[in-house]
């Protein structure tokens, strides 16, 4: 269940600090909901962040439609080139795992390549690099892909946005995860 909502109050105790949280009550679903849960006489899990602007849609059909043109000039399907792109231009990191770890890391992460074979105490092992969807890309990431996919458009000929209308499209991309 999610909702959004401000920290009314604190409550300081012995130990432990109270919060109250503001829930519209005209949304009886919602007060239901919440209400059964708590009732459990078990543990819940909350999460509580600052509500952040979810990435432009604007910004993203952007991304997906010159994505379109760059698969049909080379012959080649949409997510392909995503991939290469994310490949090219996108967010990675480095670590070293050993082999029985290799699949379930496939199943959860966008891209996973092998760098180098590695052993890591004393067990054979590789080290891999993870290419992380643009799902999960802060505003800063997400324009160094739309950049480096402008730069591609260009080297082809498909014709792109201004600096001025892309500078105001990348104004309007605002990431959950900045």
């Amino acid at each position: 269940m999610k909702f959004t909502t401000t920290l009314a109050r604190l409550i300081p105790k012995t130990k432990t600090l109270g919060y109250t949280l503001e829930i519209d009550i005209n949304d009886l679903t919602l007060v239901d909901k919440i209400n059964k849960i708590c009732q459990r006489d078990k543990p819940i899990s909350v999460e509580i962040k600052v509500k952040r602007k979810k990435r432009s849609l604007d910004a993203n059909a952007y991304y997906w439609q010159l994505l379109h043109q760059i698969a049909q000039k080379m012959r080649s399907t949409d997510e392909e080139i995503h991939d290469m792109m994310l490949r090219r231009y996108g967010t990675f990191e480095y670590i070293a795992v050993t082999h029985e770890v290799i699949e379930p890391i496939k199943r959860t992460v966008k891209i996973v390549e092998e760098i180098q074979a590695k052993l890591i105490n004393g067990k054979p092992g590789v080290i891999l690099k993870l290419i992380r969807g643009s799902h999960t890309y802060n505003t800063k990431e997400f324009s160094i892909l739309i950049d480096g996919l402008i730069s591609e458009c260009k080297a082809l000929g498909i014709e792109t946005m201004t600096p001025d209308e892309l500078a105001q499209l990348k104004a309007s991309y605002v990431s959950e995860y900045d």
